[in-house]
């Protein structure tokens, strides 16, 4: 689902969220978490590591080490390869 839809909130709106001009308030941030976003990282931006399982924590780990031009690669591939498996 796209996270917009997720959250109930226009397209327009969400990008402001992304962008940091605007801030979800505690009902859109309530769905997000009702659908598994991690609300303690969109709030303070730390991550709750705790509810990951061992293999995402290393995926996450080796992500957040590469450049700005690796997170856009190694995104890419990941929804390549959940495309693929979806179809």
């Amino acid at each position: 689902m796209e996270a917009h839809k997720a959250a109930d909130v226009s397209y327009a709106t969400y990008l402001g969220y992304e962008k940091g001009t605007s801030f979800p308030n505690a009902e859109v941030l309530a769905r997000l978490f009702t659908v598994g976003f991690d609300v303690t990282y969109i709030i303070t931006g730390k991550r709750d590591d705790s509810k990951l399982s061992p293999e995402a924590h290393t995926l996450l780990n080796q992500f957040q080490q590469l450049d700005p031009r690796g997170q856009r690669l190694a995104l890419g591939v990941m929804q390549q390869i959940h495309q693929n498996l979806s179809e």
